[in-house]
């Protein structure tokens, strides 16, 4: 019987740890570890723990404040099960999330299923407040992941779809594997990144399931909204760790893609990845997509840090343009505020959620609403196989279905 462990890295948000912990805690599948790893918190987080008798939770201590990527070190060296995942301590797994897991284990004997978690923000979230996104979908599929490790250094897609500890339960095996060549797991300040990376490195394979398993809360504390705000909590993110930053690669706050290219050069530096290689122009070219969207301070920040780099002649004279433009970017707030719409299906595939509507107002509830929404987990009678050939195929049609609709009628 399959060991799954689940750890939550936390510090001092006991006020959604509460909630979070609950998801995982009425879990039906009874061979899980849970690791409540304790970055040093001065609030109520040891009371939380307590406050659950459950002899399936392990509480650790880190004993003084570490930064992100060595607090997951630490809680990594105290895991016992086969499966490990990350969950953020303001998201939440959804029910029978770990049961409906293993059973895709067992039947396909993968060493990771990584999932498209739907999005929860909770009252207190900095961007789109009370608000609930899902992706409908079933469908499994088996990922190449070198062919999309490739994709991702080229700059032509996201590292959403890597085998992500954050996004999923992977092989303790396959991460042991990197801890032998490299001393340990992490090496970059951003861990759930830099966890795609490697892992998909290490495998040759995995499983993508576009039914999610669990959700991705975003609160006022979020690292990851934080990080992407010009807010104190956002900033010590960056000079709390251990971990140096990329010297060729600066990460710029607000842009994701600085981020994924610094994470994939921390990893040729530990000498991972050595068949890899970063094209760097479509990469400055995505950063510089990024920042341009981006509200001030942020955007001229960025820019700033930009054009400190080593540009290509044709970038450097866009981040020149932009830098100079005084024109300011539009800000959020007067955008139409989509949360108002209870329900809404303007982007193809996707359900949002105005959570005031149906008395959401935690991770728990979010997970219980989700979970009678999409009902018990169905096993799809075909595993399809993101290969090469996928892959460009996906990549043409989104590449011409903007030009295709200027042309196709609407019936």
């Amino acid at each position: 019987m399959l060991k799954l462990t689940v750890i939550i890295p936390t510090r001092e948000r006991a006020e959604t740890l509460i909630h979070t912990l609950r998801t995982v805690v009425e879990q039906s599948y009874t061979n899980l570890e849970i690791i409540v790893s304790d970055n040093a918190s001065s609030d109520q987080t040891i009371d939380v723990v307590k406050s659950y008798s459950d002899s399936r939770i392990k509480y650790i201590n880190t004993g003084k404040r570490l930064g992100m990527s060595e607090n997951y070190e630490f809680a990594l060296s105290q895991v016992t099960g086969d499966y490990v995942m990350y969950l953020g301590d303001d998201d939440g797994l959804l029910p029978n999330a770990c049961l409906d897991v293993v059973k895709i284990l067992n039947a396909t004997s993968s060493k990771a299923v990584i999932w498209n978690k739907c999005d929860y923000n909770w009252a207190s979230s900095i961007f789109l407040s009370n608000h609930i996104s899902i992706f409908v979908c079933n469908n499994l599929i088996t990922i190449d992941s070198k062919i999309l490790l490739k994709a991702v250094a080229n700059g032509v897609t996201s590292y959403g779809r890597l085998p992500v500890v954050y996004s999923g339960f992977v092989s303790m095996n396959s991460i042991n594997n990197i801890r032998k060549k490299t001393g340990r797991f992490f090496h970059s300040i951003t861990p759930d990144v830099y966890s795609g990376i490697v892992l998909a490195e290490e495998l040759n394979q995995y499983l993508y399931s576009f039914r999610p398993f669990s959700i991705n809360g975003g609160s006022a504390k979020s690292t990851g909204q934080t990080t992407m705000s010009n807010n104190e909590r956002g900033k010590l993110f960056f000079t709390e760790s251990s971990i140096g930053i990329n010297e060729s690669m600066p990460i710029i706050r607000g842009s994701i893609q600085s981020h994924v290219a610094e994470a994939f050069l921390q990893a040729q530096k530990v000498n991972l990845l050595k068949n890899y290689h970063l094209n760097y122009k479509r990469v400055h070219q995505n950063i510089l997509n990024e920042v341009t969207q981006l509200e001030e301070p942020l955007r001229s920040d960025g820019l700033k840090t930009l054009l400190n780099m080593q540009l290509s002649s044709s970038i450097r004279k866009q981040v020149e343009t932009a830098f100079h433009n005084e024109k300011r970017i539009e800000n959020i707030s007067d955008k139409p505020d989509t949360t108002k719409q209870t329900i809404s299906n303007s982007v193809a595939g996707y359900l949002f959620f105005d959570t005031t509507k149906f008395s959401i107002q935690n991770s728990y509830d979010a997970c219980l609403f989700v979970g009678n929404l999409l009902g018990s987990y169905r096993f799809p009678s075909r595993i399809k196989h993101a290969n090469s050939s996928a892959f460009i195929i996906s990549y043409l049609k989104r590449k011409i279905s903007p030009y295709l609709d200027r042309y196709l009628l609407p019936f």
